[in-house]
């Protein structure tokens, strides 16, 4: 290439990065801003004071004087870099178990959360890490935030340790506390015992349940703060049977969504990813994709992932529901005549503008359900303002869809998701009216999650309450006695979470405190007081059958789990669910502000706000960490004259909180959006005080269910600033929007796969030797489908666990210090008001030509044999010149001693539990040092060790799991070897469809991307 071709290349690459029309945008401000103002706001980003500058502010006249005073502060910092890191003594075994080699981890099959089958890894007897059971025929490997969250919550500091009394804080003995329970299970006045529980999926312990209750003549009482009753009694209406079923989503060709989030929070979403993303394999030669119309209050993972999204109030969801009965009743779609005459005289037309919505895209929608018999899902949440109504239509819809049976699994219920209200407020009637003489608490939190205080001022009429708890959290608080309840990692049980699923949840380490599970304390209570693990495995010696009880046994521990299916024949009767379905009851739009509360994917309902990983994690669609918000669209913000970081009021009659606002993209102007979750008042140091509590704002309808969206509010200013910690816009790529993120549409995808590529090749010229980069053994990749990828950040807490990654803190996140080696970025395209939105994992690329290598004064960033970038922490004195020259922003700077303090609130110390959770394969890092994604170099190592004592020189494909992919649901990531042809990462690479983020700068990454492929035909 000649002088003057050269010449010509580089300003064709500079127009092109440079250029004035972004397709992407992450941020309000950034859609809005001109490209001078981005490329001035950018340009100041490395002027920013550590210390003294808040969010925000930049140092607009630096001074030579302050020049100087920095570089005099950065040279402290290098010497910091070099210290000596804190030194930890190991203590050996007396006597090492049998069986047990240093070094080598021990694995054990269990289950976790939700029924998810789970792998426990173990080094040294303690476990350090969860993976998702390949073999669980629900989850198929994946797991979900909350799973792999579940590490830190074992090892938390703060759990309950002992049985305490609560009113004078001191500890009590276990036989002490049976003492007492005995004698008030003795006195009580008949049908005055009661249990308050979670959800109870395990069938041994509710056989000690049924035990307790026939011996003191007890009611169980279950408590959910996510309701799905409403759900349960349309089943309960129509077939008889109170049921909440399994959906199959693989096997539907079109869903729609009625505020019903199954991929982020709704049900079961660990499952339901794994099986939509399974119809999303177009990147892999599958055409036959799925078509997913949404439409939904909130900005949502599952609006996210729709290839027609509609925003609406809570308000409209009957009348959307029952418009769609009318058109396909229309159309020939055969529809019982009771629940057609509900929806007589609604049409699309009507429909679509009253509530301002795209018709063509509707009338799409109806062809669709038509067109697809058999094939076709609808799905609904179950705490809207008319949800048993809403529930009905959808069973409807369904039944005449012919969804039951094929899609829906009416003969597996989901036990997990069950739960009474009006049998919580019998208890809470029956306590007040002192008809209750003795309450055991479990696995709730009834004093911060439910909307009515009654319960409060009940407990106080109860003679003696027991709570077992993780911690002592608001309503163990108000308890007489406070039992600290075992972790799930440290007891014996077994699992039914969904009918006709059963895997026995063993241990993998002993209690780390005082502690018992609640079958322990039920058994004991009962006069049956047994070794559990005996109790189980005689439990199931009875149920199973098997002639060889020990072999079998071993089977199901090793395997994890086991499927006994049963027929079930149910008949839909729609003469009740006409009567509770009636016109009457569709309200007319009306134009109240209305609220959507909801639970978010970090926090759920909140009983785990003491977890620091959790509270740390970026919401997925607002990139907000350690605090809820106010998500409102940008004209209420204008109406309202907001100014920067703003407060405002939300009231009602009854209730009011302040929250700072966000402004989000394709919200209503006539909705205000509020995660619960938040709020806590004794949640240990991490949780407490976090966000704002939305409970008080739920309701109850006049059937029982509960209401959390949909009711009005009123909204106002407040003269209060408050700067929310997102990392949204942390990590810009300084304007490169060429070759970010590529996607196209399938009928364009099936024309041409590589069709979003085209344009965008350059020819690249290097100063390197392009001949020094051979990698004759392996040379290790990645391949991410982006058609796959749901955002649900499974993937980042996995990174977090394995990697030992650091928690820094809601002051630190503000500064742009979050450390996540993994993330996922969010770019919304199109108009503000109904924008499409699409997910990239960034990761370190592992770039061949690695812009980092180059300006490292200390060579702690080098290229390995293996096609790896390495970092020698070691060897890092903290310049982080890399991190400037990195085009992904992917590196990350210990700034302070994050590894010795979790968030900066509870101290880490050798004699911490949380010490026991480090993976000891992997450095922990110091202040001062420059870390990123090691393609969980660790596992490679083992593997390849592994394999070559054996003889195999040749990686099989799948042996090395990063824990990104392990952990994945939507299995999106696939890595291995790219110099075998063989390995899935290479055939994916090598799609002509494939792209790399930033592949004209001609840095040579080894993460490949497949686009996304929208199906709006």
């Amino acid at each position: 290439m000649s002088s003057l071709e050269k010449e010509a290349a580089r300003k064709e690459q500079e127009s092109i990065l440079t250029s004035e029309a972004r397709s992407f945008w992450q941020s309000i401000g950034e859609q809005a801003s001109s490209k001078e103002e981005l490329d001035q706001q950018r340009g100041q980003e490395f002027f920013k004071l550590p210390k003294e500058a808040q969010p925000g502010e930049v140092c607009e006249d630096l001074s030579r004087r302050d020049f100087f005073k920095w570089v005099g502060g950065a040279s402290a910092l290098f010497a910091t870099g070099c210290q000596q890191r804190p030194k930890r003594h190991l203590i050996p075994y007396v006597h090492k178990p049998e069986g047990l080699t240093y070094g080598v981890p021990v694995w054990f099959s269990s289950v976790g959360p939700q029924g998810l089958g789970v792998l426990i890894k173990t080094r040294e007897g303690r476990p350090i890490k969860l993976e998702g059971n390949p073999d669980h025929e629900l989850n198929r490997g994946g797991l979900d935030v909350g799973a792999q969250a579940e590490m830190l919550n074992l090892y938390n500091p703060q759990r309950l340790q002992t049985p305490i009394d609560v009113k004078t804080g001191q500890r009590l003995a276990w036989k002490d506390v049976a003492v007492k329970v005995s004698e008030a299970l003795q006195s009580a006045q008949p049908q005055g015992v009661r249990i308050l529980s979670a959800p109870v999926a395990s069938p041994s312990l509710q056989s000690v349940i049924d035990s307790f209750q026939e011996r003191f003549k007890a009611e169980h009482v279950i408590y959910s703060a996510s309701d799905y009753s409403a759900l349960a009694r349309a089943y309960e209406v129509v077939f008889g049977e109170t049921k909440i079923p399994y959906f199959d989503f693989s096997n539907a060709d079109v869903v729609v969504s009625v505020d019903a989030d199954f991929l982020g929070t709704w049900l079961r979403p660990v499952d339901f990813t794994k099986q939509f993303s399974s119809r999303r394999r177009v990147n892999e030669g599958d055409l036959n994709a799925n078509q997913l119309f949404c439409f939904e209050s909130a900005m949502t993972l599952t609006g996210a992932a729709a290839d027609h999204r509609f925003a609406i109030k809570p308000s409209h969801q009957l009348y959307i529901v029952l418009t769609l009965i009318e058109e396909l009743a229309r159309r020939g779609l055969r529809m019982d005549a009771s629940i057609r005459e509900t929806s007589k005289g609604l049409s699309a037309k009507k429909l679509c503008e009253d509530l301002n919505l795209n018709q063509e895209v509707f009338e799409k929608l109806v062809k669709k359900l038509i067109s697809s018999p058999g094939r076709g899902l609808v799905v609904a949440g179950t705490v809207g303002p008319q949800s048993i109504e809403l529930q009905l239509a959808v069973l409807a819809l369904n039944e005449a869809l012919g969804a039951h049976n094929k899609i829906i699994r009416l003969n597996q219920g989901i036990k997990t998701a069950s739960s009474s209200r009006s049998d919580f407020d019998r208890l809470v009637t029956d306590a007040l009216a002192g008809k209750v003489d003795f309450l055991l608490i479990q696995g709730c939190n009834p004093a911060y999650s439910s909307y009515s205080g009654d319960f409060k001022a009940a407990l106080g009429k109860i003679p003696l309450v027991i709570s077992l708890a993780y911690e002592l959290d608001e309503t163990a608080a108000l308890s007489h006695i406070a039992l600290g309840e075992s972790h799930f990692l440290e007891s014996w049980g077994d699992d039914e979470s969904v009918e006709g699923f059963f895997a026995i949840q063993q241990p993998a380490i002993e209690p780390l405190f005082d502690t018992r599970s609640f079958g322990e304390i039920l058994l004991d209570w009962t006069g049956k007081s047994q070794d559990y693990r005996l109790f189980v495995q005689n439990f199931w010696r009875q149920r199973s059958g098997a002639t060889n009880f020990e072999s079998w046994w071993k089977e199901k521990l090793q395997k994890g789990f086991w499927k006994e299916t049963k027929s079930l024949s149910l008949k839909p009767k729609w003469s009740g669910a006409a009567a509770l379905l009636n016109q009457g009851s569709l309200k007319e739009p009306g134009a109240d502000l209305e609220l959507v509360t909801y639970f978010s994917v970090a926090m759920g309902d909140g009983r785990y706000a003491n977890n620091a990983w959790r509270q740390e994690l970026p919401d997925p669609i607002t990139k907000v960490t350690w605090s809820n918000f106010a998500a409102i669209s940008s004209s209420l913000a204008a109406k309202l004259n907001l100014g920067k970081d703003p407060v405002i009021k939300i009231s009602t009659l009854n209730n009011q909180i302040e929250l700072p606002v966000f402004i989000q993209p394709g919200l209503r102007d006539d909705v205000v959006a509020v995660a619960l979750g938040y709020g806590r008042e004794k949640s240990g140091s991490i949780g407490q005080a976090v966000g704002q509590n939305a409970y008080p704002f739920l309701s109850q309808s006049a059937s029982g269910q509960v209401i959390s969206m949909g009711m009005p509010v009123q909204i106002s200013k407040t003269n209060k600033k408050y700067s929310l910690a997102s990392t949204q816009t942390h990590f810009h790529l300084h304007g490169r929007d060429f070759d970010i993120l590529q996607r196209l549409d399938l009928e364009e995808f099936k024309k041409n796969p590589a069709a979003a590529k085209k344009g965008q090749k350059i020819d690249t010229f290097s100063i390197y030797n392009e001949k020094e980069f051979v990698y004759p053994g392996n040379k290790w990749g990645m391949a991410i489908d982006l058609n796959k990828c749901t955002g649900c950040q499974a993937c980042i807490v996995a990174c977090y666990s394995e990697n030992n990654i650091a928690v820094v803190g809601e002051d630190q996140v503000r500064k742009g210090r979050h450390l996540a080696w993994l993330r996922l970025d969010l770019y919304y395209s199109g108009d503000e008001k109904s924008p499409e939105v699409d997910f990239e994992p960034m990761l370190c690329q592992h770039c061949d030509n690695a812009p980092c290598e180059t300006v490292c004064p200390v060579l702690a960033t080098v290229h390995s044999h293996d096609g790896l970038n390495d970092m020698s922490y070691n060897r890092c004195v903290g310049t982080r010149y890399c991190a400037n020259n990195c085009p992904y922003k992917v590196r990350r700077f210990n700034y302070f001693f994050y590894s010795n303090r979790l968030a900066d609130k509870i101290e880490v110390t050798d004699e911490s539990p949380l010490s026991l959770m480090l993976n000891p394969d992997v450095t922990v890092r110091s202040r001062g040092v420059m870390e990123k994604c090691t393609f969980c170099v660790q596992r490679i190592r083992k593997t390849v060790a592994d394999l070559s004592a054996d003889g195999i020189n040749k990686v099989p494909d799948g042996a090395i799991k990063t824990a990104c992919q392990q952990s994945c649901p939507a299995d999106a990531i696939e890595f291995g070897n790219l110099n075998d042809p063989e390995h899935r990462v290479t055939k994916l690479s090598e799609k002509s469809q494939g792209f790399k983020v930033l592949e004209v700068l001609n840095t040579r990454p080894s993460i490949s991307y497949l686009p996304r492929v929208r199906n709006k035909g």
